[in-house]
């Protein structure tokens, strides 16, 4: 059964459906019509109009209380026209009791209409409520079925995982050995790399700018020959010997930068200085180095990886840092060396570190670190500038 809502329009079948209360509510008004009629105006027989309202609980429409009060109101007013006047009444008194009438009818219709309304919506709430019982039923039912199907898929997988605990664990096991052989092999890398560095800047320095050096001094006794060597090709012999001393320098300055000969020859500490005080001479920023006692007992690993994380340090403060002061710190106890480089620049948030070049630049470093058995800190903000911490523990740091 669908409830019909007390606002919609209702169709002529169904405003006249079922016909007998309709019939007989006619009929029953005709008969009080009459009645009406041969009773003096003066009584209070409108009220009487009223009986008509019986019939609306007998009929299903929703319309039947204010058809039935429409019908009453007609008859009311026709038993008016049509009723005698009692003699010495006055004629207010029976139009007070028409009026009295009408409002009894149209009460009666209000409060007949207002009981159907509410009939209709505790019908129409216990239908919703017996068709959410029956979904929510429908659904505990569903979800139990599911719920079983779940426990014996949980019990199956489980079984299945207790079967492959093993292989889960030499998976582990096979997994953590080669994350180690990787960083071995990371750490050969760099060492090869180091190596092969080295070997092209003694090779740049020691032979090619030898040669040209030898060039160099070959166009210059060319250059100064007293015999007659005519003015156009001296001139050429003159720019030659620019261009060759001018070419030696950038060999010497590529072959600093593939391994500073410095490192090798003076130690750590000097290395660092020269370092320093070429970034300061190209970019302008002050920096503060500041190292404690000459090094030169450190591994050659450990003494390269310092110098390149400094080196990189610098190169990424001069690109991206905004700086305009640097500190760098080299320290020693009995336990452990530690360098730290700190900028005051703009900062950055560390986890939002993209795998750019940037990002490769810090890779690189910690790669560097944890060869040597090192710890690499990172700590940055927006704004407040970046701090690299960089800890080698003490059974490392000196040749054995």
């Amino acid at each position: 059964m669908t409830p019909t809502h007390s606002g919609q329009a209702q169709s002529l079948p169904e405003l006249f459906a079922p016909p007998l209360p309709w019939i007989l509510a006619l009929v029953l008004g005709g008969l009080l019509l009459i009645v009406d009629s041969l009773l003096p105006l003066s009584l209070g027989n409108g009220t009487l109009y009223a009986l008509l309202m019986l019939f609306a609980f007998f009929i299903p429409s929703p319309r039947a209380p204010m058809v039935l009060a429409s019908y009453a109101t007609v008859l009311l007013l026709a038993g008016f026209l049509l009723s005698t006047e009692l003699l010495g009444v006055p004629e207010w008194v029976s139009v007070y009791n028409r009026l009295f009438a009408l409002i009894v009818i149209c009460v009666s219709a209000w409060s007949i209409q207002e009981r159907q309304k509410a009939g209709s919506a505790l019908q129409r709430l216990y239908d919703e409520l017996e068709q959410r019982v029956h979904e929510r039923t429908k659904d505990l039912c569903n979800l139990n079925q599911t719920l079983i199907e779940e426990i014996h898929q949980r019990r199956e997988a489980e079984r299945i995982l207790r079967s492959h605990e093993a292989a889960l664990e030499a998976s582990q096991a096979a997994l953590e050995q080669s994350r180690q052989d990787l960083q071995d092999l990371t750490a050969k890398l760099l060492t090869a790399q180091e190596q092969e560095r080295r070997r092209i800047s003694h090779e740049l320095h020691d032979d090619i700018n030898q040669r040209l050096a030898l060039l160099a001094m070959d166009l210059q006794a060319l250059e100064q020959d007293e015999r007659g060597i005519p003015v156009a090709i001296r001139e050429n012999l003159r720019s030659l010997l620019s261009r060759t001393t001018q070419l030696s320098d950038d060999i010497r300055g590529l072959a600093y930068q593939f391994h500073p000969s410095v490192l090798d020859d003076l130690g750590l500490n000097a290395a660092l200085e020269c370092l320093v005080d070429d970034f300061q001479t190209r970019t302008g920023i002050k920096t503060i180095l500041v190292c404690q006692d000459p090094m030169e007992d450190l591994q050659e690993d450990v003494s390269s990886c310092l110098y390149r994380v400094v080196q990189e340090s610098l190169s990424n403060i001069a690109r991206h840092a905004r700086s305009a002061r640097v500190e760098i710190e080299l320290t020693a106890d009995e336990q452990r060396l530690e360098l730290s480089i700190r900028d005051h620049g703009c900062g950055f948030e560390v986890h939002n570190v993209k795998r750019g070049r940037r990002g490769m630049g810090i890779l690189n470093m910690q790669e560097r670190v944890r060869a040597v058995q090192g710890v690499f800190k990172l700590d940055s903000q927006p704004g407040r500038g970046t701090l690299i911490l960089i800890t080698i523990p003490l059974s490392v740091r000196f040749r054995q």
